[in-house]
């Protein structure tokens, strides 16, 4: 009995051994091949997976220096895109979405530590580029907002946590330009007009609680020159 369990003990050791020689191998060319493992420097595992010529396929895991899982990466075949999910110290899921190499693309959705999706953004490349969404708790849209190459572009628009909207504007190059407006909590308008270059510009109106314009103002290039209450 004493024998076979020394013998088994001898196996399993020679076997992990093995294992651990048939680990971060690379070929005649300096390609990874095959399974890896990183460690940090107090040997807590920082990584593991597969590589086929350099290029990592199937489920690649990364670890926070703690022990916790930091990233899961499911690549698709040798293509360099994965579908990734994030973890944070705790444990907790942060962030999904899809990389091609190590760059952000399409839509990635963000959770705080409870969970909740607060936010949605689209990439292209690593660029923001498409629709925007934060949300409040409760799931509604608190505000959206497009982006062209990482630029704000187009209609942008806030809401309170019933749904009511709050403002509206839109941006060219990251820039407010045109159209304005801004209400208070019931939707009532409180006052519009137009920027230019991110500047408020010629007339803006006043509205009072009613909703109707009780006064006109007028700008010059963000500075106020003159001021119209209406009877």
């Amino acid at each position: 009995m004493k024998m076979s369990l020394r013998l088994s003990t001898v196996f399993l050791l020679f076997f992990s051994l093995f294992a651990q020689a048939q680990m971060n191998q690379t070929d005649s060319k300096g390609r990874k091949q095959g399974a890896w493992e990183k460690n940090y420097p107090n040997k807590a595992l920082r990584f593991k997976g597969q590589f086929k010529d350099d290029v990592p396929f199937g489920l690649f895991q990364y670890y926070h220096p703690n022990g916790q899982k930091r990233a899961e990466n499911t690549y698709r075949k040798l293509t360099g895109i994965c579908y990734s999910k994030q973890f944070d110290e705790e444990g907790r899921l942060q962030a999904e979405g899809k990389y091609i190499g190590e760059l952000k693309d399409s839509v990635w959705n963000f959770y705080d530590s409870k969970g909740i999706l607060i936010s949605t953004e689209s990439y292209v490349l690593d660029e923001k580029n498409g629709l925007s969404k934060t949300y409040f708790d409760n799931g509604k849209v608190a505000e959206e907002m497009t982006f062209v190459k990482g630029k704000k572009e187009g209609l942008w628009i806030q809401r309170i946590d019933d749904g009511t909207v709050v403002a509206k504007a839109n941006y060219v190059a990251d820039v407010l330009n045109g159209e304005a407006k801004y209400f208070d909590t019931s939707g009532t308008p409180v006052a519009s007009g137009k920027y230019t270059n991110g500047l408020q510009h010629n007339t803006w109106i006043e509205y009072n609680s009613e909703g109707r314009p009780t006064v006109y103002v007028k700008y010059h290039w963000g500075k106020e020159i003159s001021r119209k209450d209406v009877k």
